[in-house]
């Protein structure tokens, strides 16, 4: 049976005051009934509404996610830029390659007065100093080492830009650089090949910091080790050492007596 049917045969039974009373609270509950409904029912379509936008947010925030794949595996895909142009660059515009082979040239040049010197008296004296029969000509020395610094020079500048060149590659220059005043300076025949074993343990630690690069070291390297083979040759040969006239000469106070 309808609720409203009911409804009215229950209001019949009532007096009429009462009967009214009570059909005046039905319409209420009736009309705050189909009040709830048309609000849920908007809430309901405005809620649909909103979700409707949402999933259409959601398809084109999917749309623009997969973009960004896109765009971000095109980038993966292009070919990776060279990091070390600005360091090239810095370093050119403070040094460029010239400077650092002249620089090199020049700090190797700094021995060749105790090389002139000495090849010109007590090294080409046989009275003096025994040489091997496989000694290098003493002209061959200038050409070979201004060739050979010139290398270090243009390596070590190409290890600068690639910010390769480690410490113990500038030490080694420099310890190169007293090899000459100390074996031809100071006559020093031994503590020179203890420094030629220095050199050659030190250049093969910095071996592979210049890379590619190290094959511009190998005349270098090639040079130093027949270098070392000479001075322990020229050691064993004369195993007490260098002493000129000039040595022997007294000079000073000892000249008195």
């Amino acid at each position: 049976m309808h609720p409203q049917f009911r409804l009215d045969l229950r209001l019949r039974r009532l007096d009429p005051k009462r009967r009214k009373t009570q059909r005046t609270l039905a319409n209420h509950r009736i009309c705050s009934l189909r009040i709830n409904f048309a609000t849920t029912l908007h809430l309901r379509l405005a809620f649909c509404k909103e979700s409707n936008c949402l999933i259409t947010a959601i398809q084109a925030t999917g749309d623009m996610y997969k973009a960004v794949l896109v765009l971000a595996s095109a980038h993966a895909l292009q070919a990776p830029r060279p990091r070390a142009a600005p360091r090239a660059a810095a370093v050119s515009a403070i040094a460029p390659a010239p400077v650092w082979v002249a620089g090199s040239i020049l700090g190797g040049a700094a021995g060749t007065p105790f090389v002139v010197k000495a090849t010109n008296s007590w090294y080409s004296d046989p009275t003096v100093l025994k040489l091997p029969s496989w000694t290098p000509p003493n002209k061959v020395f200038m050409p070979v080492w201004t060739v050979l610094y010139g290398l270090i020079g243009f390596a070590g500048y190409r290890a600068a830009v690639n910010s390769a060149l480690p410490g113990l590659a500038v030490g080694h220059y420099i310890a190169n650089l007293l090899w000459a005043p100390l074996f031809f300076g100071l006559k020093k025949l031994k503590l020179a090949a203890v420094l030629q074993f220095g050199l050659l343990g030190s250049l093969a630690a910095v071996w592979s910091s210049f890379k590619k690069d190290a094959r511009l070291l190998i005349p270098y390297a090639a040079w130093l080790s027949y270098a070392t083979i000479l001075n322990l040759a020229i050691c064993r040969l004369n195993p007490s050492g260098v002493q000129t006239v000039e040595d022997r000469t007294p000079t000073g106070v000892a000249a008195l007596y």
